[in-house]
């Protein structure tokens, strides 16, 4: 399993929480860290919803897209631009992914993983 397929899987949880509204829930284990950049991952989806890179130009277009008759709906004096539809997803994002962190404090890197996250 490598960073390429856990991106993928990212990408797909965002699809579904924030482009189709569904509530998302992921289980993230001490037994899934292949890779301690999956941790730098994880940190920077719970500190701002983002991932670097997650999302090419495309993608990030096409949610859009796809969010737009709820934005109107819902934000009917907002201007309908791409930064504002960019923002509603994430928010949609944010309200239905729900990330449960597993992590066993007897694991050898747990403090070390505990100082750096």
């Amino acid at each position: 399993y490598s960073e390429v397929q856990f991106m993928e899987d990212l990408k797909e949880l965002y699809i579904t929480a924030g482009q189709k509204d569904e509530d998302v829930t992921f289980i993230f284990t001490d037994q899934d860290v292949i890779n301690e950049n999956f941790l730098e991952i994880m940190n920077s989806i719970l500190a701002t919803g983002e991932v670097v890179g997650l999302l090419q130009k495309d993608e990030k277009e096409a949610a859009c897209n796809e969010v737009r008759n709820d934005f109107v709906q819902d934000n009917p004096q907002a201007e309908e631009n791409t930064m504002n539809l960019y923002n509603y997803f994430l928010n949609r994002l944010r309200d239905n992914l729900h990330i449960v962190l597993s992590f066993s404090p007897l694991h050898h890197k747990f403090p070390i993983r505990a100082q750096m996250f």
